[in-house]
Formats: structure tokens, C-alpha cells, sequence
């Protein structure tokens, strides 16, 4: 048996995606930096956000797994969550995939394999947040030194975009007169917020979530019953 589980999931929705090139956490900074894939710790990244329902599979899916990996691997410890999975106010739930750019033997890894809805290589991968389409990822039981807890990582294979989203192309378009005051080239009164998209934050193995110490509780009483699940 291997300790990976190809997993595909349709019809999400693309958070954060970085998959234009490496990318690597600047803590002075606090957020993601554009570098080079050849540089150590780089990584492609993507989040995507579930419904509740898809959310609950995955989550069954991963204990299984992590179950399944523990019976011939006894140094793995109990199951206690999806590392950077979280819920959203909308019960809809959020997960992020990664791969490193440079594997752990020192080799340049393969790039995440980005197609469109024609299974053509994707021409721009530069795709922002709202993009929709499918993903592929494996499922590999790892502890979390941070938190001190076992649970499942999820290592980014392939994208699928079928809708893609990209910056605001508001440059090709000419200036109008609204009768207002002007405070841009285009006429448009300036919203501050309108053309800064949220700065992206990498999920880290911190996320809470809701429900691990129930879930923690129950496996302490039925160790053979880790599907306490925490939605």
C-alpha cells in the first residue's frame, strides 16, 4: 500500500492561486513573494474553497486513509485534522494544496500540471482568486511539529481551469465623462478597497479547527472509531 491517495475534486472554487511560479513566505513581510523555483523552500501553491458536503467526504476520506497508512506504518500517531483546512462563516470550507518546486533529495521537482477546459496547457497561469475548475492532489499522513499533531497533507498534481479569472485589463478601455468628480485617467471615483484584491495568506498548519479537541475526546473513548468529523 502506498502512503499517497490520488484524490480529484470537481467543480471548486480557486483561492490564492500561485502557480505561475515559485513562491515562498516572507515573515517581515507577512505574505507570499514571487521567486524563482529554483530557490529553497519555493513552492506551487493553490487553495480552494468546498461546500459543506464535499468538505465532510474529504474529511471521511483522509481519516481513512491516515487509518489505512497507521496499520503499516505504526510510528504514525493519532489522526487530528487536514493540515490548512478551515471553515468559512458560509459552512462552504477552505483547503490548500502545495508541492515543492525543489524535492527533498535536492532535484528540481516537476511543475504542477495547469490545463484549461480544452485539457490544453493553460496559456496564462497568472489566474487569480474566483477562478473555478478541478484539482487533483495526494494525501500523505505527516505530523505537524507547530500544533504537535498527525493528520493529512495535501500535495498538489494537476489543475484543471475552466473558468479562469485574471487582473482587472481596465487599461484597454477609454476615459469617460460621468459627471463626477475625477479622481483617476478613467473617470471612475476611486473605492480604495475596489482595486486591491486581498492580500493572500498562505495557510499554515495554525488554522483552528472547530470541533478537534470533540474529535480528539471521542478517539480517546473509541479508538477504533476516528471518524468524529468536525463540521
Amino acid at each position: 500500500m502506498s502512503e499517497f491517495k490520488d484524490v480529484l475534486i470537481r467543480n471548486v472554487i480557486f483561492q490564492y492561486p500561485k502557480l505561475d511560479s515559485g513562491y515562498l513566505w516572507n515573515n517581515a513581510e507577512v505574505k507570499s513573494e514571487k521567486v524563482s523555483v529554483s530557490t529553497p523552500g519555493a513552492a506551487w501553491e493553490i487553495s480552494f474553497i468546498v461546500s459543506h458536503e464535499e468538505g465532510q467526504n474529504l474529511w471521511k476520506q483522509a481519516i481513512s486513509h491516515f487509518n489505512e497508512c497507521k496499520k503499516i506504518n505504526s510510528k504514525l500517531g493519532q489522526f487530528g485534522t487536514i493540515h490548512s483546512m478551515k471553515k468559512n462563516e458560509d459552512t462552504t470550507v477552505f483547503f490548500t494544496a502545495k508541492k515543492k518546486c525543489i524535492t527533498t533529495k535536492g532535484i528540481p521537482a516537476q511543475a504542477v500540471k495547469v490545463i484549461d477546459a480544452a485539457k490544453q496547457p493553460l496559456a496564462d497561469l497568472s489566474i487569480w482568486s474566483g477562478s473555478t475548475g478541478n484539482i487533483k492532489f495526494s494525501m500523505l499522513p505527516t505530523f505537524n511539529p507547530k500544533k504537535e499533531q498527525w493528520g493529512i497533507k495535501l500535495l498538489l498534481s494537476a489543475v484543471q481551469v475552466i473558468e479562469a479569472k485574471y487582473a482587472d485589463q481596465s487599461d484597454d478601455f477609454d476615459a469617460v465623462n460621468t459627471g463626477v468628480d475625477e479622481v483617476d485617467p478613467f473617470g471612475i471615483p476611486m473605492d480604495e478597497k475596489s482595486d486591491k484584491q486581498p492580500a493572500p495568506t498562505t495557510p499554515s498548519f495554525d488554522l483552528e479547527i472547530e470541533g478537534q479537541e470533540q474529535a480528539a475526546k471521542y478517539d480517546a473513548v473509541n479508538p477504533d472509531m476516528d471518524d468524529e468529523i468536525p463540521f
